[in-house]
C-alpha cells in the first residue's frame, strides 16, 4: 500500500506471497545469505531466518508496530522493514541471499489506490506484473494476508465447471422377471359370478336327485 490517506510515513507495506511448490527460508539482518527489500535502495530484513510455506503471505512493514495497529485482526506473519514509497511510481524488489531478484514490479498511481485508501491487488498471482493485472482493492485497506479482494471477484465471475450427472441407483428394486401384477375389479366380479352360476347349477342338481330318488323309493 503506497498511497494512504492522509499520511504515509510508517505506515506503507508490501504483500508477498509464496506461490511456488516448496518452502521459502528467508534470511535477515547482515548475515551471509540474507535477503533484501529494495524500492531503490536495499533494506535489510529485521528478522533472523524465517520459513514461508507455499501458499502463505507475509508482510514486509514500514513498521511493523503501526502495521498492526491499521490493521488489527491481522493474524499472519510481519516483517519489519525500512521503505519509502512514491505516490506516482516505483519499482519494487525482492533479493534472495544470492543476488538474485525473486519478483519485482513497477506500479503507476494510475493502476489505482492512489490516496483513496485502497491498496494495490494483483488479480492472478501466477501471472505477470502488467499493469492489465493489477487492480485496486474492492475495499477500503486492502485485504493483507489473504486472498485479493480483485482475485475473489475473478472467481465469482468465472464459469463453473460442468458436474457429471450420475444416474440414480436405488437399494431396492423389483425384479424384472417378476412383474407386478394388479387386480383388476371386473374381472374380480367375473369370477365371482362364475363361482355363484357353478353353485347354483351344483344346488339344483342335487334337488333334482333328491326328488328322483324319492319317486324311486314310492313306486
Amino acid at each position: 500500500m503506497y498511497n494512504l490517506e492522509g499520511k504515509d510515513n510508517l505506515h506503507e507495506w508490501v504483500e508477498i506471497y509464496n506461490r511456488g511448490k516448496e518452502d521459502i527460508i528467508l534470511l535477515g539482518g547482515h548475515s551471509p545469505g540474507s535477503w533484501r527489500f529494495n524500492d531503490g535502495k536495499n533494506h535489510l530484513l529485521n528478522i533472523e531466518a524465517l520459513t514461508i510455506s507455499p501458499g502463505q503471505y507475509f508482510i514486509l512493514a514500514d513498521d511493523a508496530q503501526t502495521f498492526l495497529a491499521d490493521h488489527p485482526g491481522f493474524k499472519g506473519v510481519v516483517i519489519d522493514t525500512v521503505m519509502s514509497l512514491k505516490n506516482t511510481s516505483e519499482t519494487l524488489k525482492l533479493i534472495d541471499g544470492e543476488g538474485k531478484e525473486v519478483e519485482n514490479v513497477t506500479y503507476q498511481n494510475s493502476w489505482g489506490g492512489n490516496g483513496n485508501g485502497k491498496s494495490l491487488e494483483k488479480i492472478d498471482v501466477n501471472k505477470n506484473n502488467e499493469a492489465s493485472n493489477w487492480k485496486e482493492s474492492l475495499v477500503l485497506g486492502g485485504t493483507p494476508g489473504s486472498l485479493n479482494s480483485v482475485s475473489v471477484q475473478l472467481a465469482s465471475i468465472e464459469p463453473e465447471p460442468k458436474q457429471e450427472i450420475s444416474p440414480e441407483v436405488k437399494s431396492e428394486s423389483t425384479p424384472q422377471d417378476s412383474p407386478n401384477i394388479v387386480s383388476s375389479p371386473v374381472r374380480e366380479a367375473k369370477q365371482i359370478l362364475s363361482l355363484l352360476i357353478a353353485l347354483s347349477i351344483a344346488i339344483f342338481s342335487g334337488i333334482i336327485i333328491l326328488i328322483l330318488k324319492r319317486k324311486m323309493k314310492i313306486k
